[in-house]
């Protein structure tokens, strides 16, 4: 009353009496706008923060944290898009945010083998849907194109993509990508041919 704050905090709900109409009391309601922002595991990982309200303007963080044999694949949102293929996420806040972490089975490669690129599309064709091929940091010498045919993840180092170098020695393509599913990170290409 008179300007003083009479009740504050985050419950939903309180009892307000209005004084006597002659005294020239008022109500007047300050609202914060917060946003709702989930984020949920796909089987294969777990996701460090499920569900926060989340003030306009500022920041939701979140890690996808994958079990054995599993590793992470992407964010999506709640259409089906993209949203990073970094594990650590933080997003800006606008909006309701709804986020899902993918994962899938991990399958490991070493580069020195004599055709990296049969290795490599080896393990692609081999791979479950939605599975993630990890090339380990190392140059791979191909002698084909690596091709991303179907819904798998082909991922390096995705901390430093200089670690991990597809090399065509200058006559080759290095990657065709034909699936609207597949994805390819962390991975510097070198001497391609196009």
């Amino acid at each position: 009353t008179n300007g003083a704050l009479c009740v504050e905090g985050p419950e939903s709900e309180f009892t307000y009496v209005h004084p006597d109409c002659a005294t020239g009391a008022s109500l007047h309601w300050q609202w914060a706008m917060k946003y709702k922002a989930t984020a949920e595991a796909d089987a294969g990982g777990t996701v460090s923060t499920g569900e926060a309200w989340v003030a306009d303007g500022d920041v939701f963080s979140v890690t996808a944290t994958p079990t054995t044999g599993m590793a992470f694949r992407r964010w999506r949102d709640a259409a089906g898009n993209t949203v990073s293929t970094a594990a650590e996420l933080s997003v800006p806040v606008a909006a309701p945010v709804a986020l899902t972490a993918e994962f899938g089975q991990l399958i490991e490669i070493t580069s020195g083998n004599d055709d990296d690129a049969v290795t490599i599309n080896a393990a692609i064709q081999s791979a479950p849907e939605g599975a993630v091929v990890h090339l380990a940091d190392g140059t791979y010498n191909l002698t084909a194109p690596i091709v991303l045919d179907r819904p798998v993840t082909l991922v390096g180092n995705v901390e430093d993509r200089t670690k991990v170098v597809l090399d065509g020695a200058g006559a080759y393509r290095l990657l065709e990508v034909s699936d609207e599913q597949a994805l390819a990170c962390g991975m510097t290409f070198e001497r391609g041919y196009s």
